[in-house]
């Protein structure tokens, strides 16, 4: 049952589904660490951060637009879900300084994820911001974690798009289709070309 839950949150995190993801995460991923202390305990964890900083990021996206959706008092906030995504980043962080090379390219993605966030309600330097993504982006490649690699250009991407950089932000969506592809998940490729599609007017059967 855990290890289901598990790959659902795998699932979640690669194909953009953050707000089923972060529901998973806080619902029943507790239990999974209490459980499950071992082997890809890691790797749930950075899946669970990512869902909650990608769906925090949504919900302040939406808040920003004065969205009434976002602020309905039945849904969970931006607050709660970074809430959740900084204890799993905080604990990452604690693995890395204590000599975990498996999971540097995870803290480089999230420490990005956490700075575009911050993004939404305050003034963070885009410079700054951009840096930690094409970190994320060098760990990932040089670790040899293509599937990761792919997750930070697709949200380098949509954090630029979200700036109005649109032009950097199909620049990194086709490196993250390129990605996705060299790992094999042809169903994100076609889920991420039907984005790329609707950016550039485009067919998606052309690219």
């Amino acid at each position: 049952w855990h290890q289901h839950h598990f790959v659902v949150r795998f699932l979640c995190a690669h194909f953009g589904e953050y707000e089923a993801g972060s529901q998973n995460a806080i619902r029943i991923g507790y239990e999974w660490e209490k459980k499950y202390p071992g082997l890809f305990f890691g790797y749930d964890a950075f899946h669970k951060a990512l869902c909650l900083y990608g769906e925090a990021r949504n919900i302040a996206r939406h808040q920003g637009k004065g969205c009434t959706l976002a602020l309905s008092l039945s849904k969970p906030t931006s607050s709660l879900y970074k809430k959740h995504a900084d204890k799993h980043h905080a604990m990452i962080d604690s693995w890395v300084k204590h000599g975990a090379p498996n999971h540097v390219h995870h803290l480089s993605i999230l420490n990005a994820e956490k700075l575009a966030l911050l993004s939404c309600s305050q003034f963070v330097d885009p410079k700054e911001v951009c840096q930690q993504y094409e970190k994320g982006i060098r760990d990932s490649v040089r670790g040899g974690f293509v599937n990761h690699a792919a997750l930070a250009e697709e949200r380098y991407s949509d954090y630029l798009i979200g700036i109005d950089d649109k032009a950097e932000g199909i620049y990194h969506l086709e490196n993250a289709i390129g990605r996705f592809s060299d790992w094999g998940a042809m169903g994100r490729v076609e889920q991420l070309r039907r984005k790329l599609a609707t950016l550039t007017g485009a067919s998606a059967e052309g690219r």
